[in-house]
């Protein structure tokens, strides 16, 4: 695995070059224990780095040419930690949602998620409600942006090209994370983590990681 410390430095620093140099570099010295995944949420899912603050980082990779087998169709979810993300390559939008409880004319209902080894179990929490969206943004390479946990949100790639995140998770808590789902939809299956080839997660990410870019 990557050096979780080395890698919190470089990451706060914003410094896209170097951090792309030290991931490539220390990418390739580890290869074999890295095991990258499609997410149900439809990116490409890799740990990298963590240390025991239960600290992690990952690469997310949002491919402009690959679809995910089988993935979620409902993305609106929250978590049970603070995420922070910088862009290595291309762009992503990230919107942000404010759930209220609501009986009366609901349009969204809460489901929750227990983790397991198969997969994200889910299960109703028999809530429902209305959904607003509160904030929407699209950031760039280069640029930083933070998702606090409990916080209902989904992510999509905004540029033509591949793109790139470098994501840092922190304080974790107990707290089960939700999916918030249309109040007429079935309840989801469960989507497990389907891995991703080594050889060809190691190509993107080299192809993603040259330094000879406009920051």
């Amino acid at each position: 695995m990557v050096d979780a410390e080395k890698l919190h430095d470089l990451f706060y620093s914003k410094n896209v070059i170097e951090i792309k140099r030290f991931l490539k570099r220390e990418i390739h010295k580890d290869l074999e224990n890295f095991k990258p995944n499609w997410h149900p949420l439809g990116f490409i899912h890799c740990k990298i780095a963590e240390n025991k603050n239960n600290e992690t980082f990952r690469t997310h990779i949002w491919p402009s040419n690959l679809k995910a087998t089988n993935p979620q169709e409902h993305k609106i979810h929250d978590h049970l930690f603070d995420i922070d993300s910088i862009v290595l390559n291309g762009a992503i939008e990230n919107i942000e949602y404010e759930f209220t409880e609501s009986y009366e004319s609901p349009d969204f209902r809460i489901i929750k998620v227990n983790y397991s080894p198969i997969g994200p179990l889910l299960y109703e929490d028999n809530i429902s409600g209305k959904l607003q969206k509160t904030k929407s943004e699209i950031i760039q390479s280069g640029n930083l942006y933070r998702v606090r946990q409990k916080t209902l949100h989904e992510t999509s790639l905004k540029s033509l090209s591949t793109s790139v995140t470098l994501v840092r998770t922190y304080s974790p808590s107990t707290y089960e994370p939700r999916v918030a789902i249309p109040i007429s939809s079935a309840l989801p299956p469960v989507r497990p983590n389907t891995p991703f080839p080594l050889k060809e997660w190691l190509a993107i990410l080299d192809e993603s990681l040259v330094t000879q870019v406009s920051q």
